[in-house]
């Protein structure tokens, strides 16, 4: 039983990373690797965001993240940080649980 019903292939993913420092970097040039489509980032500020955009080869930075959570075009979104951070994960009540800095439609 497939949980990607409605993907065809990575190509066919959306994704939107959050955070455009060193490690927002590498996720938003490894998904490219694989050949998922960026969409956008989400910046630590509106304007950190748009000023990654054209260095990160994105067309959109995201003003906040319910502004990125209402993109219908991303299927998933990456928040890299250090597994020490302790801020909360950007999660939503009709998310599962067991979701971790994830918007899917897979479920």
């Amino acid at each position: 039983r497939s949980v990607q019903p409605n993907m065809s292939s990575v190509a066919a993913i959306g994704a939107a990373v959050i955070g455009t420092g060193f490690i927002g970097t590498v996720h938003v040039e490894a998904l490219r690797r694989i050949g998922v489509q960026v969409r956008g980032v989400l910046g630590s500020t509106p304007e950190r965001g748009r000023a990654r955009t054209d260095a990160l080869g994105v067309s959109r930075a995201y003003a906040s993240l319910d502004d990125l959570l209402a993109d219908d075009t991303v299927d998933v979104v990456m928040s890299p940080r250090p597994t020490t951070c302790t801020w909360p994960r950007p999660e939503r009540p009709s998310w599962p649980a067991s979701t971790c800095c994830a918007k899917s439609r897979w479920r």
